[in-house]
Parts: C-alpha cells; structure tokens; sequence
C-alpha cells in the first residue's frame, strides 16, 4: 500500500497546475502545515489536516471569489489516497492540497476573463448603444467613460456572483464533469 500512495503522489506531482506550483502557493501550504502541527512530530492527525485545509483556503478565498471549502469526507477520501493511513507528512499535505485544488485554475481563468475582458467589453457596447440611442452626447455631467466604469462596477458586482452561483450549482450535471465512481 505504500507503494501505491507513493504512486498516486508521483501522478499527483506530475497534474500540478499554475497555481499548486507557483512559490505563493507552496508558501501558504507550508505555513498552514507548521501552523498546526501543534505537537510538531512531523505528521497531521485527521483534526490537524483539516484545520490545515481551511487556512489555506481563507488566504486563497481572499483572492479567488466564490472559493469554498472542500467537506471533511473529500479530504478523507484524499487522505487515504496519498497516504494510506490516517496520518499525513509534510509531502503528502501539498500532494493532497494539489488534488483539492485542482480546478482553481480554470476558476481563476475565468474570473480573470470575466473581470479584464468581457464585463468591460459589454460594458462598452452597453454605452455606446445608450449614448448613440439618447443621444446623450451634450450632457454636462456625465461621460462615455463614466458611464461604462459603471456599467463594469454594476457588471462585476452583481452578474459575477450570480455567474459563479449558476455554475457551482450546475457544475456536476455537465457531462464532461461527471465525477468517476470508486471501485474500491
């Protein structure tokens, strides 16, 4: 069984995207893992592992919105798949971090879309369109350019949440994201 474990962690290692590999992110595992390994024996019990798990996931819910924890019985699922037993070291903490974190990636992706491209896109069209159909052109007090910074504000802040709303509540009913049923 130790081989195994030590097999999935080598496949694990291999899957690491952007995010699990860049030196923030090692930064933050590292830090929650000394955290609370309170009897520093080098090893996490059960309690320990995910108290570890939330840390990280505060700091990183403070940069990637709409970020929630993964529930006890996933990270024990993770937990026998690169460890084996109950207990996990330093090594299989980020191999387990890795597996949780996996679909960040794309999350980010999109946010990053969403935020830079797309909302202001719209937000610009939305302008043009209101300018050009009122004819708003000789207003004192308002500008294009005012006008589309507020379009893009009401954009990110009400129909971003409500995006990522839709898609965490319909995410495992798209076909290519059914999950693998376990056999053991």
């Amino acid at each position: 069984e130790e081989a195994q474990c030590k097999a999935e962690r080598e496949k694990i290692h291999k899957k690491k995207n952007w995010i699990t590999r860049s030196k923030t992110f090692q930064k933050i595992v590292e830090g929650a893992y000394n955290a609370v390994d309170l009897d520093s024996n080098g090893r996490l019990s059960a309690i320990e592992i995910y108290a570890a798990v939330l840390l990280v996931y505060v700091k990183l819910a403070s940069q990637i919105k709409g970020l929630k924890p993964p529930k006890m019985s996933s990270i024990r699922l993770h937990v026998r798949q690169v460890s084996g037993s109950n207990l996990v070291d330093r090594e299989a903490f980020g191999a387990i971090m890795a597996l949780l974190l996996q679909d960040i990636a794309a999350r980010v992706a999109a946010h990053v879309l969403m935020v830079l491209v797309i909302v202001p896109l719209l937000a610009a069209r939305a302008t043009k369109y209101i300018w050009e159909t009122y004819d708003l052109h000789d207003m004192k007090y308002m500008s294009p350019a005012i006008c589309t910074q507020v379009f893009s504000l009401v954009g990110i802040s009400v129909a971003l949440p409500q995006m990522y709303a839709f898609i965490e509540h319909n995410i495992g009913k798209l076909p290519w994201m059914k999950r693998k049923e376990r056999t053991d």
